[in-house]
């Protein structure tokens, strides 16, 4: 009987959720997204005595996030990212992982179709990094994005999310206080946004 009154209560307050609409204030937002994210630019080493090479990656990233709606069209909430990256640099390739959390920010735009809605989004990431290849390492990494696309809403509250955005990701190894790896460029990703 009180599981019968427990799974009531939780379905009725899903419902409640459900029916505020798809960016009201006070709905949430949970987005697998998203952005399954490839990417490809361009690099460099830079230290106090060097400007050292450039080189060329490709990323895979993940990267989940939960907000809450503040006001109407506006979400801020928590989002980990996962990475995948393969960098090739002269004759070596680099294998890397990291995960990494920061708060993230998204406006939906109001227009005369409610199906397709333009978006800007932005978010800053703190994290770690593990790097594989002919010299192994771990640094703390550290990453801004910011951008825009198109929520598509196949539902009043599934979306269909695609972005451009611009990635900066800074990079320092534990084992030195000079040595910065900076990253940067453009991303292109999709997801998919449930709102709640």
């Amino acid at each position: 009987m009180k599981n019968s009154i427990l799974y009531t209560g939780i379905l009725f307050v899903l419902f409640s959720f459900l029916v505020q609409g798809q960016t009201s204030k006070g709905s949430w937002l949970i987005a697998g997204t998203s952005n399954f994210r490839v990417s490809s630019g361009i690099s460099s080493v830079r230290s106090d005595t060097s400007n050292g090479m450039s080189d060329d990656f490709i990323n895979i990233i993940f990267s989940p996030q939960v907000g809450y709606f503040l006001v109407d069209d506006l979400v801020c909430g928590l989002q980990t990212s996962l990475l995948y990256n393969d960098r090739e640099s002269g004759d070596n390739d680099i294998t890397t992982v990291a995960a990494s959390i920061g708060p993230f920010v998204r406006y939906y735009f109001s227009n005369t179709s409610n199906n397709i809605r333009p978006i800007i989004q932005s978010s800053a990431n703190y994290g770690y990094m593990e790097s594989f290849g002919l010299d192994s390492y771990n640094t703390k990494m550290y990453s801004f994005q910011l951008g825009g696309g198109l929520a598509i809403f196949l539902k009043e509250s599934i979306s269909i999310d695609f972005t451009i955005e611009y990635i900066l990701v800074s990079e320092i190894p534990d084992d030195t206080t000079d040595l910065r790896l900076i990253s940067n460029g453009l991303s292109g990703g999709f997801g998919v946004s449930v709102l709640l």
